[in-house]
């Protein structure tokens, strides 16, 4: 309460807030590397991906970091990529590949580095103008995640190329998250037992008159609409 008073936000915002951000996460990890104790996969290291390694740099001390590349060299892995993803597919333009997802450090590197020293083009630039995807009628995305670094063979980081599509992807869903109402458990008599109805509109039950308690003449049911936006619904027992 304390804490509420201080930060001038109430508890169930808090709360709100922090059950929506552990869910996110928690799909997240769902869709990228899947959920170890429910034996799933995610995109980044389903079992029947395609995985490949890049050429090395050429240099007298071979690198494929593409911190010792050239944009050229780094536009050659992203082309590869793409063309073994098209190939799978036996060249449908439906199936051309539109989303590449790199660690943050890479991504990082190609959007802030120019493709010279004297450009103003950045090595992103100089790549969503010249890879295949682009130069055969798609449109490539390029993206960070940090669900890339490490995810490759040995602890090596990954690049992700794939079509997003609801025909190629698909995933594990968790349970939505849904505000459901309470109701308190009303009295019963000992011989007829009790009947809920179920009220769609709040999703909480409400008791049925005729099955409270005889010691009672009647059932006063109210309900009313918080600010939250929530039906409430009381019972108030009268004898």
């Amino acid at each position: 309460m304390q804490k509420a008073g201080f930060i001038g936000r109430p508890l169930d915002q808090m709360l709100q807030e922090g059950m929506r951000l552990a869910y996110d996460k928690h799909m997240d990890q769902s869709a990228y590397v899947g959920l170890s104790e429910y034996g799933t996969t995610g995109l980044l290291n389903h079992s029947e991906a395609a995985e490949t390694t890049v050429k090395d740099n050429g240099a007298a001390a071979p690198s494929t970091k593409w911190k010792d590349k050239t944009p050229r060299q780094m536009l050659d892995d992203v082309n590869g990529a793409i063309l073994s993803v098209w190939e799978a597919e036996e060249y449908d333009l439906g199936a051309l590949p539109n989303h590449i997802l790199l660690p943050h450090e890479q991504y990082a590197h190609i959007l802030n580095t120019p493709v010279t020293e004297l450009a103003t083009e950045t090595i992103l630039d100089y790549i969503l103008k010249n890879n295949v995807a682009a130069k055969n009628g798609g449109s490539l995305y390029i993206g960070a995640t940090r669900w890339c670094k490490g995810a490759g063979t040995g602890g090596a980081d990954r690049m992700a190329v794939y079509v997003n599509h609801e025909r190629f992807i698909k995933m594990d869903e968790l349970v939505p998250l849904a505000r459901v109402m309470t109701a308190p458990t009303p009295p019963r008599s000992a011989t007829t037992p009790p009947t809920w109805p179920t009220s769609p509109r709040c999703r909480c039950s409400i008791p049925s008159p005729s099955c409270i308690s005889t010691a009672f003449k009647e059932a006063l049911i109210k309900t009313s609409k918080s600010a939250t936006g929530i039906i409430v619904t009381t019972a108030k027992a009268v004898k």
